[in-house]
């Protein structure tokens, strides 16, 4: 299990990239809805290949590997 201080170094990570000004592109890997949430567009791969490409909204609806999470 993760310590306490893992979970306030990737919030606060979190916080800075989500407020962060929009003039860039970045590109975030994650398997934690949390994060993913605040995604303007996600990219779904499954066995190395784009499986789906969407929103949070739109993927849960769709795309089985999404419901899984």
């Amino acid at each position: 299990m993760a310590s306490k201080s893992y979970f306030k170094i990737i919030n606060k990570s979190l916080d800075w990239l989500f407020n962060y000004p929009k003039q860039k592109t970045y590109l975030v890997v994650s398997h934690k809805p949390m994060v993913l949430q605040k995604a303007d567009q996600i990219i779904v791969l499954k066995d190395g290949k784009v499986d789906a490409i969407g929103n949070v909204q739109s993927l849960l609806q769709s795309n089985d590997e999404m419901k899984s999470l």
